[in-house]
């Protein structure tokens, strides 16, 4: 129950409470190395990740005055990739996810964003 009134806790403080949330709620042997490539025509957008448990997330932060669209590919040894798409508003953050089925000895993360025309 503690570790669920810690999430309620940072949920008001957004994607990055949420991740902050879930780090709290996991043990050192949750983690795993994580590999971020970003490809993002140099925009201004931001990005935290972390495993738990059985999910990858990454929280991404849109700096940019308009709208940009990523997508961000989760590779994990032998599993099928797992694409997540998302539109970001000016100022959004939003977490997307991925299931992770198997042990996690590296996961590999690949965005891609660019400005919505």
């Amino acid at each position: 129950m503690r570790n669920a009134n810690v999430i309620q806790r940072w949920i008001g403080y957004g994607a990055v409470g949420i991740l902050a949330a879930m780090a709290s709620a996991t043990s050192a042997t949750d983690f795993a190395p994580i590999d971020v490539t970003m490809d993002i025509a140099e925009l201004s957008v931001s990005h935290e990740e972390t495993v738990l448990r059985n999910q990858a997330v990454m929280a991404l932060a849109n700096g940019e005055e308009g709208a940009v669209r990523c997508s961000a590919t989760f590779r994990n040894g032998p599993e099928k990739p797992v694409e997540r798409k998302v539109v970001l508003q000016p100022g959004d953050e939003k977490v997307v996810s991925a299931p992770i089925r198997r042990t996690v000895t590296r996961l590999q993360i690949e965005v891609s964003c660019r400005k919505v025309k």
